[in-house]
């Protein structure tokens, strides 16, 4: 039995893509001082290995068992095959969610909006638009 243990360090980028914004996603009611945004949903840009930052902890071999020259690259493989969903469990989409609603509304309230509504398009349409003041 060969068995290693990778301790893995990562890159991860997430944001929201504005080109992907559509025709109508801007609604601006300048009577009201109000805009309402529709964004895109947020997504993971790049996730790769930190080289720099991951390295083997332990390896062990067995008596009778052979190293196995290409386990290393096997775990590295596997991590970076694995980075994308354990980034998406550790909540990075809803971090760059809230970022991303953050900028905007700071953004629009700087132009002179009192009220700004926004919301993404993979929200469900029931009305719930968040407005802050």
């Amino acid at each position: 039995e060969d068995a290693i243990l990778l301790v893995a360090a990562a890159d991860v980028s997430a944001g929201v893509d504005l080109t992907r914004m559509r025709d109508g996603d801007v609604v601006i009611e300048p009577d009201l001082h109000r805009a309402t945004i529709v964004l895109p949903p947020p997504e993971i840009f790049d996730a790769r290995l930190d080289n720099e930052h991951t390295y083997v902890h332990t390896r062990q071999t067995s008596t009778l068992g052979e190293a196995s020259p290409e386990l290393e690259t096997r775990a590295r493989q596997e991590a970076e095959r694995t980075l994308r969903t354990s980034a998406t469990e550790a909540g990075i989409l809803e971090r760059a969610r809230q970022n991303a609603k953050t900028t905007i509304e700071a953004l629009v309230h700087s132009l002179g909006f009192d009220e700004v509504r926004v919301r993404f398009s993979d929200e469900a349409n029931s009305g719930s638009v968040e407005t802050l003041d």
